[in-house]
């Protein structure tokens, strides 16, 4: 049997569905994820990571991504729905 694997941006998933989906946040350095914090936790994208899943949602990602500091207060709020996401999950550490 061949199973077909589509890799693809969060973006480009909207609209479609698969049993897994395995999200990948690969940004670790503090300074990256602040620079780019405005994209990285667009609400959107966290919906569209998590709602396209029709079985599991994996997550990777470094602890940096939800520990670096932010000033805006709009991205503090965002982050909060990884967090309660995190919170809410089986967290694997490797």
């Amino acid at each position: 049997e061949v199973i077909a694997i589509t890799i693809d941006t969060v973006e480009r998933m909207q609209g479609q569905e698969r049993s897994v989906m395995i999200v990948s946040n690969a940004a670790s350095d503090p300074g990256f994820i602040s620079a780019l914090e405005a994209f990285l936790f667009l609400p959107q994208r966290l919906n569209v990571a998590v709602s396209r899943a029709k079985v599991k949602t994996i997550i990777l990602s470094s602890e940096n991504y939800l520990s670096t500091p932010t000033s805006n207060p709009d991205i503090e709020e965002a982050m909060l729905h990884w967090k309660s996401l995190y919170d809410s999950s089986t967290v694997v550490t490797i």
